[in-house]
């Protein structure tokens, strides 16, 4: 729970527990890789994409359960490669383009 007793989503845990671990803090990591690419937000969520390709990458499953399995330290060398798989959003300027 938080401050104003509501249930805390495994995203908000995610994120706590990420910046509790390493420092870094996975809201403008993801700010960042949003601005350089906008387009994929039009497709999905940002915030779930990150959780669930970071989970597949230590071969976690792709939900709550694998987010809060996930070695935070891991998640955040990984997040380079993150960024670059979301490059080929240069690709979803075709996929748009065709909707």
């Amino acid at each position: 729970m938080n401050t104003n007793a509501k249930p805390l989503k495994a995203y908000d845990i995610v994120v706590a527990e990420l910046e509790g671990a390493t420092g870094n803090r996975l809201k403008e990591m993801e700010s960042a890789l949003d601005a350089e690419h906008a387009r994929p937000r039009h497709f999905l969520s940002l915030d779930n994409a990150v959780l669930q390709t970071s989970a597949l990458l230590q071969h976690k499953l792709p939900n709550q359960r694998g987010y809060f399995d996930m070695d935070y330290a891991v998640f955040v060398e990984n997040w380079p490669p993150d960024e670059a798989r979301a490059r080929p959003g240069d690709s979803f300027d075709g996929v748009a383009s065709d909707l």
